[in-house]
C-alpha cells in the first residue's frame, strides 16, 4: 500500500478560518473595536448618511448610498463556504484584506452576521453563521446602500456611549440609536480653531475653552483610532483631531509627527486668541484670559500680552499690562474679589482692580505685584453695588418667568414670519376694522378700539375679549381654534365672509353699528361670473 501523495499546495495551505480569527483578533480587541470597524467600511463605502441601531442581540449598521468595490462581495460569499476550495478562498481573504480591511472579515469573526446589498439591478442579503455556509436571501431592488447587522452581547450603554467617541468626528452624517453623533471636522468648545494640511495628514487644533490637559485625537477612516492625552511644560493646552488621508488599515500614524505639527499650529493660535480678546463675549473672555495667561507665564512669552486688556477695573473698563503696572505703588496694587463694581470705580483717587485667585497669582509671579483690598469706605459702595445687581438680576428673572408661563399657557405672542397666509389674512382684516373704527370692541369705547393691537397666539377661547396690555389693550387671537381656521380659509378664498367671521370671533356682537349693511350686501351679493 503506497502513502498518498503530498504536494507542495497541501504543504502551503492554510487554516482559513483560523486565519480570519487571528486578523480580526489581532486588530479587533473587543465588542466595541468590531462594531467601530464595521462602521468604518460603512462610511468608507461612499454613503451619504450611516444610521447605527443598537438591538437586543445585534447591530444594524445602514449606509444609504454605499457601494461594495469590485468582486468584494462574491469574495465575502467564496471566503464564508467552508465547502469552496482552500485556495479559492486563500484568495477572497487576501483581496478582502486590501481592499476592505477588516470591516467585512469582522463580519465573518462573528458567530452570526449578515450584509446586505442593494442597487438598482439587485437586492442580495447574505446571512452568516460560523463554521456554515452563507445563506442568500434574494429581494426587490431598492435605492442603492448596504445593510450590515453583527451579533451583539455586551451592554448596550457601554457600547453606546463608546460608539459616541468613536464617532464624533465623523466627516458624514451618523445618527446613533436615531440621534445625530457626528459633528464633522468641527471641533466642540473651542475659543479659536485653525486648519493645516500636509501631504499625508490633515490636522485642526484648537484651544478648549475649559481643560487642564491636552488631548490629541486620531482619525482613521472617519473612526477614532487613537487618543492622547499630555501636560504641556509650556503651559499651553490645545485639542487637537488628526485625520490619516491615506486611510491606513491601522493607525499607523507616528505621534511625534503630530506633536511637532500641533505644537507649531497651537502657538499660533495663541497669537490669534490674544488678538482677538477684545471682541469676545464676557464668558469667553474670561476662559481666553486664564489660557493666556498660563500659557505667557510658563511659556515665557510675555510680550504676547503687550496691548491686551487682560484686566478689569471696578467700573467695567478693560486695562491692560502696562496700566496695571502704573497703577501699583511700591508693589502694592488695590483689588477686589470678582463681581466687583464700585459706585464710581475711585477711591481716594486710585483705580481699584477686579482679580481672581489665578491672577493674583499670575501678577505675584510675573512681576511680584502684592494685591491688597481697598479702604472700608470702597467696600460700603462697592456691597450697595452688588445689591443694585442683584435687585437688577431678580427684575430680570421675573420678566423671564412671565414670559415662560405665557408661552406654556400658549398665550405667547407669535411672531409673523410665522404665520400662515390665511392666518395673515384675518389678522390683517381685524387690525383694518379697528384701525378704521369701522367696528368697535365689547367692553371698549371706538378711540380704545382703534388703539387696541391685535396678536396671534397658539391657544384661546372663542368668544374674543380684549385684554389690558400696559397702558392699552391687546387682542388675542389663537391659531389652533378649528373655528378660526375654517373662517380663515373661507375668508382667503372669499373677502365677503368677513361679516360672519366676526360674528363667529365676537359672539355675535354687533360691532359694526350701521356699517353692517355694506358687509352683508358683499356677502349676498353673487360675484363676477368668470
Amino acid at each position: 500500500m503506497t502513502a498518498p501523495r503530498v504536494t507542495a499546495a497541501d504543504l502551503l495551505s492554510i487554516d482559513v478560518e483560523a486565519e480570519v480569527q487571528k486578523l480580526c483578533g489581532r486588530q479587533l480587541e473587543d465588542e466595541v473595536a468590531t462594531v467601530a470597524e464595521v462602521c468604518r467600511f460603512a462610511i468608507q463605502s461612499g454613503a451619504i448618511a450611516v444610521q447605527v441601531d443598537l438591538g437586543r442581540r445585534r447591530v444594524r449598521v445602514a449606509a444609504p448610498g454605499g457601494a461594495m468595490p469590485s468582486g468584494a462581495f462574491e469574495a465575502v460569499a467564496v471566503l464564508a463556504d467552508p465547502g469552496c476550495a482552500v485556495a479559492a478562498r486563500h484568495r477572497a481573504l487576501v483581496e478582502l484584506e486590501v481592499s476592505c480591511g477588516v470591516g467585512l472579515l469582522a463580519l465573518l469573526a462573528a458567530p452570526t452576521a449578515s450584509l446586505g446589498v442593494s442597487d438598482s439591478d439587485r437586492a442580495m442579503t447574505l446571512v452568516f453563521c460560523r463554521g456554515r455556509a452563507p445563506g442568500a436571501v434574494i429581494g426587490r431592488p431598492t435605492s442603492p446602500g448596504l445593510v450590515l447587522t453583527v451579533a451583539r452581547s455586551g451592554s448596550r450603554r457601554v457600547l453606546r456611549r463608546a460608539l459616541r467617541e468613536k464617532l464624533a468626528y465623523a466627516s458624514v452624517p451618523v445618527f446613533l440609536d436615531g440621534r445625530a453623533t457626528s459633528r464633522g471636522p468641527a471641533l466642540p468648545d473651542c475659543l479659536v480653531q485653525l486648519t493645516v494640511e500636509t501631504p499625508r495628514l490633515s490636522c485642526r487644533v484648537g484651544l478648549p475653552r475649559h481643560a487642564d490637559l491636552s488631548r490629541s485625537i486620531v482619525v482613521v477612516g472617519e473612526v477614532v483610532a487613537k487618543e492622547v492625552y499630555t501636560a504641556s511644560r509650556r503651559g499651553a493646552v490645545h485639542l487637537a483631531v488628526v485625520r490619516d488621508k491615506a486611510r491606513a488599515r491601522a493607525p499607523a500614524v507616528d505621534l511625534r509627527v503630530v506633536h511637532d505639527l500641533v505644537r507649531e499650529v497651537r502657538d499660533t493660535l495663541y497669537v490669534r486668541l490674544a488678538a482677538l480678546l477684545g471682541s469676545m463675549s464676557v464668558a469667553d473672555q474670561d476662559c481666553a484670559r486664564r489660557l493666556l495667561l498660563r500659557y505667557a507665564l510658563q511659556a515665557g512669552r510675555l510680550e504676547l500680552l503687550a496691548g491686551v486688556p487682560l484686566f478689569r477695573t471696578d467700573s467695567g473698563a478693560q486695562v491692560d499690562l502696562q496700566t496695571v503696572r502704573s497703577l501699583c505703588t511700591d508693589g502694592v496694587l488695590w483689588a477686589v474679589e470678582p463681581p466687583g463694581r464700585g459706585a464710581d470705580g475711585k477711591d481716594g483717587g486710585r483705580r481699584t482692580l477686579v482679580l481672581d485667585g489665578y491672577e493674583r497669582e499670575f501678577l505675584l509671579r510675573a512681576f511680584g505685584l502684592t494685591v491688597e483690598p481697598p479702604p472700608a469706605g470702597y467696600r460700603r459702595r462697592l456691597a450697595a453695588a452688588v445689591w443694585s445687581q442683584v435687585a437688577a438680576g431678580a427684575s430680570r428673572v421675573r420678566q423671564y418667568g412671565r414670559g415662560f408661563v405665557a408661552g406654556l399657557m400658549g398665550v405667547r405672542p407669535i411672531h409673523e414670519s410665522f404665520w400662515a397666509d390665511a392666518e395673515r389674512g384675518v389678522i390683517r382684516a381685524i387690525e383694518a376694522l379697528l384701525t378704521s373704527g369701522r367696528y368697535v370692541l365689547p367692553t371698549l369705547t371706538p378711540g380704545l378700539s382703534r388703539l387696541t393691537r391685535v396678536a396671534l397666539v397658539e391657544h384661546g377661547r372663542l368668544p374674543l375679549a380684549p385684554r389690558r396690555f400696559g397702558s392699552g389693550f391687546v387682542l388675542l387671537v389663537p391659531r389652533r381654534h378649528p373655528q378660526l381656521q375654517r373662517m380663515a380659509r373661507a375668508l382667503e378664498a372669499d373677502p365677503g365672509m368677513l361679516y360672519p367671521l366676526m360674528a363667529v370671533l365676537f359672539g355675535g356682537h354687533d360691532g359694526f353699528g350701521g356699517g353692517k349693511t355694506e358687509l352683508q350686501a358683499a356677502l349676498f351679493t353673487p360675484g363676477p361670473t368668470p
